[in-house]
């Protein structure tokens, strides 16, 4: 049986998802700024909807149900900036050839932000060895394919976060040295 939905939760509910997709287009490089706009814009629908009075309860559901998948989503944004930001924060131990890449949750539905961002180590590691004389060659994709199962194993289970993959080179090649990102227990 299908409920008949209000059209404008119907268009709350395109919205969110539209939300979800720039987000993730963003967090790729694909976008050059959050798409604050529609943020904000989702932010003040959701908070009339749920202030208005004259709602069914089967519309109360509904609303406070979009509500809570706009909080998660936030949650997830939030999350991934605080681990974009605490990376940036180290930015001179990066250009010192401290080549890492954090997975979370949100990195593992989407691997093309793994998958730039081990480009962009390799690419730097191969300079440094053609520069030091010696040769290497990585398969980014397989490298990606490889971190992301890891860490699917890994995230969200035991107060994991995220996973911290630093790749580093060595004599035979590169090496990855994995270190897990938890969340401090609540007391």
């Amino acid at each position: 049986m299908a409920l008949n939905r209000d059209p404008k939760i119907e268009e709350l509910d395109f919205k969110l998802a539209e939300l979800k997709r720039e987000y993730d287009l963003f967090f790729a490089g694909q976008l050059r700024q959050e798409p604050l706009k529609l943020r904000r814009e989702i932010e003040r629908d959701i908070r009339m909807m749920t202030r208005s009075s004259v709602q069914s309860t089967v519309t109360k559901f509904q609303v406070r149900t979009l509500a809570n998948r706009f909080r998660s989503l936030e949650t997830q944004i939030r999350n991934i900036t605080d681990l974009k930001f605490s990376r940036r924060t180290s930015t001179g131990a990066l250009a010192k050839g401290n080549d890492s890449i954090i997975i979370d949750a949100i990195a593992i539905t989407n691997p093309a932000i793994v998958a730039r961002r081990i480009k962009t180590i390799l690419k730097r590691i191969e300079k440094n060895s053609k520069d030091s004389g010696s040769s290497m060659k990585l398969n980014p994709d397989d490298l990606c394919n490889m971190l992301v199962k890891k860490a699917k194993g890994m995230v969200d289970q035991n107060n994991v976060k995220a996973v911290k993959f630093s790749i580093v080179e060595s004599e035979g090649g590169a090496k990855v040295k994995g270190e897990l990102i938890t969340t401090p227990k609540q007391p």
